[in-house]
Formats: structure tokens, C-alpha cells, sequence
């Protein structure tokens, strides 16, 4: 296996953590003397080995109580390690084989698991609508300011005069009305009760 390789725990504790393989052999298990200490009780205390030969990598089940397993399948005899395989002692831990990331490429992404989400308020922009503008003059409400009085247009103005001149046209009407009627002697009398009560008349 070309380049310097290292191992990515993937699943398990301390997951995300690497491990350089660069010693000529490197033991795998849970007793803290291994090079790759894993503390799981399903992981024996010293539950497989790894052994550089030439330019090559080659993985031992050190007769394990749960199995070592490469690919999914059990190690039952040295089996030599490519690039991208996945170990697992056991069923509860795995290790990727992956070429050695360079420090700057690392600290610009996590070393496992999937992309990190985008931050909230860029998610929830994505869903939610845009606000409707808001009306000057509530603005201006909300704001603690007096909106001024807004103006009439001017097709409002001309109904308005319209309007008013009608009312006057209908006033002379009944006044004249009520002249004619008098002058023909054709007006009730209770209409000239008020006109006496005053003294007019």
C-alpha cells in the first residue's frame, strides 16, 4: 500500500480519532499497552495486530474472543490492508485504512462522519418566505410617529363638490316649492304655525 497510511476509528469511542501506521508493528486491543488502544468490552485486550512487510500492510487476528473482520470478512489468516478496506474488531468497532491527510486539508473538514448542516437562520432562510413589504404609513405608526393626514384625490373632491351642489339645487327646488304652493293658497295650515309662533306673520 502506497503512501503513509493511517487508521480512522469510524465506530466506536473516540470516534474520528487517527492512528499513523508508522511503527513495523502495531497491536490493536484494549489493554493500554497496545499502540491502538480501543476500550470496548466487546474488544479483547489484545485483540489483533498489524505488521509492515516491504511496502505492504498485512492484518493478524490475535485470537480474539469476537473476531477480527476486514470487508466484513473474518480474518482467519494474515490478509494484506489496501487503501479504503474497513477493520472491524468485532461488531462494535471499526477502523477505515486511508492515506495520511495532510494537516491543512484536516483542519478544513472533520476527520469522520457526514458534512457538517448549514448554520440555522441559513436553513430556515431556505424555507421560509421573504416578509411582505410593509405600507409606509404603518411603518410610520409602528414607528411612534404621527402619519400625516393623507390627502384626497382629486376624482374624491369632485364627487364631494358634486355632491354639495346637488343638495343646494334640492334645497331651492322645495323652496321655490313652497313659495308656489303659498302664493296658489294650496300649503297646509300647520305649515304657518311656525311662522305665527315666530311673529312673522
Amino acid at each position: 500500500m502506497m503512501g503513509t497510511p493511517e487508521l480512522l476509528l469510524v465506530r466506536g469511542p473516540e470516534s474520528g480519532r487517527t492512528y499513523p501506521l508508522d511503527e513495523p508493528v502495531l497491536t490493536l486491543g484494549r489493554d493500554p499497552r497496545n499502540d491502538v488502544v480501543v476500550d470496548h468490552p466487546q474488544v479483547s485486550r489484545r485483540h489483533a495486530r498489524i505488521i509492515r512487510q516491504s511496502n505492504a500492510w498485512v492484518i493478524e487476528d490475535m485470537d480474539s474472543t469476537n473476531g477480527t473482520f476486514v470487508n466484513g470478512t473474518r480474518v482467519t489468516e494474515p490478509r494484506a490492508l489496501t487503501q479504503g478496506d474497513t477493520i472491524e474488531l468485532s461488531e462494535a468497532v471499526a477502523l477505515m485504512v486511508r492515506k495520511q491527510v495532510p494537516a491543512k486539508e484536516e483542519a478544513r473538514r472533520p476527520a469522520s462522519g457526514p458534512p457538517s448542516a448549514p448554520p440555522r437562520d441559513q436553513a430556515v432562510s431556505r424555507n421560509v418566505p421573504s416578509p411582505e413589504p410593509v405600507p409606509p404609513s404603518i411603518e410610520r405608526a409602528s414607528s411612534g410617529r404621527t402619519a400625516p393626514p393623507e390627502r384626497k384625490s382629486p376624482q374624491t373632491q369632485t364627487w364631494f363638490l358634486v355632491g354639495a351642489g346637488c343638495l343646494v339645487l334640492l334645497l331651492a327646488v322645495a323652496c321655490a316649492g313652497v313659495f308656489a304652493l303659498d302664493y296658489f293658497g294650496l300649503l297646509p295650515a300647520f305649515f304657518y304655525e311656525p311662522l305665527r309662533w315666530l311673529g312673522l306673520i
